[in-house]
């Protein structure tokens, strides 16, 4: 692509308000757009109350649907309930490395990663000498604050490694403590010991916590174990709907979208059902992340154990409910860039404005045409755009102020495509 000159870096951009404040969602579909609308009013207009996790949750959020201002604010609120106490839980500790790291690999803010890296010496201490939680959720989200660490310790100009290693470290002591092979599933308490194992106790919905809040599920037990609670749950909701909650659809929500799982239409449909009315903030916050998640696909939240090899790439994984045909979303922000998302679900023969790709999808059949424009980085460098469907995807490199327009198959196909490969591989055995 071609080589545009480079723009005023973004974080000078947003402090001369030459970046939107607050973001643009536009879709077809009324029941998502009335949806977004409660979500965020709840979530964003209730001050800095709550807990650090109910302003960590807040913060996500701001980000995923690119509102920095209110994403700034909770860091800002974080940071202020870590200095309040003098010895905050370890728990609140872990939520306050996981904030500042998603704010500074979304907004590729260095600076502030290296400012304040050195006042984390104490919270690092203890998050060293950590035991490990006997809850599945706790200890995972302990794993996830050490690769927080290790990301802001590259930013900061530091050796990221044995922070990487004692997240793996923990990992695997989880995967031989924690693992029932015969469910499939990590248990969900360590304590309760054998009887309990042999008991099948049911699935929580804080066992799905860690696909929420970006311990990706890349190995073959931790996908099982997110298939198996999250197929557990749904089918759980849906004998039981009157029990169901906004917190439990949201984070089914972003289970599902984790695996691009067919349960992604039936957790949004539920999110949808639920009356948003007495929501409490956190669990708005929550669910307004898990609904950008799965729209976008966004990634800034996830591995951060990938380090800074990968830091100019935006990865991402459009979809669209089953009413909607299109979807507008403005000042998104990710690995240090600013981009808006058009999502349109198209058919018919190619058009001059898609990438080739839509040719081997199926020719004139459906498909979800993507375009991203590149509003700003904070380098003022290009960013790696990276589109993932179920069966394929596509690469394109922006530069700053480039539009650049790809295409996805849709859900539908890509099942078509897995139950064709699925027939040619019995068939070979």
């Amino acid at each position: 692509m071609r080589n545009l000159p480079l723009a005023v870096p973004f974080l000078v951009q947003a402090a001369l308000g030459q970046v939107a404040a607050a973001p643009a969602l536009a879709t077809d579909d009324p029941a998502l757009a009335r949806l977004h609308a409660d979500l965020r009013a709840i979530a964003f207009g209730s001050g800095d109350g709550g807990t650090t996790a109910t302003a960590a949750a807040r913060l996500l959020a701001g980000l995923r649907t690119g509102d920095l201002a209110v994403a700034r604010a909770a860091l800002a609120a974080v940071r202020a309930r870590a200095t309040a106490s003098a010895n905050p839980a370890l728990t609140d500790g872990c939520w306050q490395l996981l904030a500042l790291g998603w704010f500074c690999a979304a907004t590729g803010d260095d600076a502030l990663a290296a400012a304040t890296w050195p006042t984390q010496r104490p919270l690092l201490q203890r998050l060293a000498r950590a035991p490990t939680a006997p809850q599945f959720a706790d200890e995972c989200l302990v794993i996830q604050a050490c690769f927080a660490a290790a990301s802001l310790c590259h930013r900061a100009g530091g050796d990221p490694l044995p922070w990487t290693n004692r997240a793996f470290v923990r990992r695997e002591r989880l995967e031989r403590v924690g693992w029932q092979r015969m469910r499939g599933r990590f248990r969900s308490d360590a304590s309760t010991g054998l009887s309990a194992r042999r008991a099948h106790p049911p699935a929580e919905v804080r066992d799905l916590e860690p696909a929420w809040f970006g311990l990706c599920p890349t190995s073959l037990p931790w996908r099982s174990h997110v298939a198996g609670a999250l197929d557990e749950l749904t089918r759980a909701a849906a004998d039981r709907p009157a029990t169901d909650s906004v917190r439990a659809a949201a984070i089914r929500l972003a289970a599902a979208t984790s695996l691009r799982a067919p349960a992604r239409d039936l957790a949004y449909a539920a999110l949808g059902r639920r009356d948003a009315a007495g929501t409490a903030p956190a669990d708005a916050a929550v669910a307004l992340d898990a609904l950008g998640f799965a729209l976008t696909g966004l990634r800034q939240a996830i591995d951060f154990g990938r380090g800074g090899a990968l830091a100019d790439v935006v990865e991402l994984a459009p979809w669209l409910p089953p009413a909607a045909t299109s979807l507008r979303l403005r000042g998104l922000a990710a690995a240090g860039a600013t981009f808006d998302l058009d999502v349109d679900a198209r058919s018919g023969p190619r058009r001059d404005d898609e990438a080739d790709l839509a040719a081997c999808i199926g020719g004139d059949r459906q498909r979800l045409v993507v375009a991203i424009s590149l509003r700003a980085t904070s380098d003022g460098a290009p960013r790696i755009v990276v589109l993932r469907g179920g069966c394929e995807g596509a690469v394109a490199m922006l530069a700053v102020g480039e539009r650049w327009v790809g295409s996805l198959a849709t859900p539908q196909l890509d099942a078509e495509h897995e139950l064709r490969r699925g027939d040619g591989d019995a068939a070979g055995r």
